[in-house]
């Protein structure tokens, strides 16, 4: 990983994964919290799942990406259709709290596996060649090349 936006969106990945794995010990726990899992079954799958995953996103594997999107995608993006669907069904104007923090976090779920993904696609057209003024006078400058000696002697000695 090259930059520092492709580190963040890894490390909000991982996040994210340790608040599923919370969420999970929560629900498991049976005590209040901010959102419920949607299938616990399926929940814990996914979390088994997401860690090959993320390893493959910190190596930069497009597999791992296209992984990570689709698992994530399908899992809270049919939440995500339900809740949608339920809102055009029933036309409230008012949603209950739990609710809207289950779609904000669906939401929040398909963009950092979409980020990821994208950013291991065109990770492989980006270019980290930032000129720096304080090496390039030496590195850039055949001036200070060093001038080998046809005389030299070309043999590798090695003491074992």
């Amino acid at each position: 990983m090259r930059s520092v936006f492709s580190w963040l969106i890894s490390a909000l990945a991982v996040m994210f994964w340790v608040f599923r794995i919370v969420v999970a010990i929560m629900a498991t726990f049976e005590a209040d919290f901010i959102i419920k899992p949607i299938d616990m079954n399926t929940e814990i799958i996914l979390l088994f799942l997401t860690l090959p995953c993320l390893i493959l996103i910190f190596k930069r594997n497009i597999l791992g990406g296209i992984a990570y999107f689709g698992i994530y995608g399908w899992y809270f993006g049919m939440e995500l259709a339900r809740i949608i669907e339920s809102l055009i069904t029933n036309g409230t104007a008012i949603l209950p709290m739990n609710v809207v923090v289950q779609a904000l976090v669906c939401i929040v779920a398909i963009l950092i596996s979409l980020s990821n993904l994208l950013d291991i696609i065109f990770s492989r057209f980006r270019k980290s060649e930032n000129p720096s003024k304080k090496v390039d006078w030496f590195y850039k400058n055949e001036d200070y090349d060093r001038k080998l000696d046809e005389r030299r002697d070309k043999n590798n000695y090695r003491i074992y």
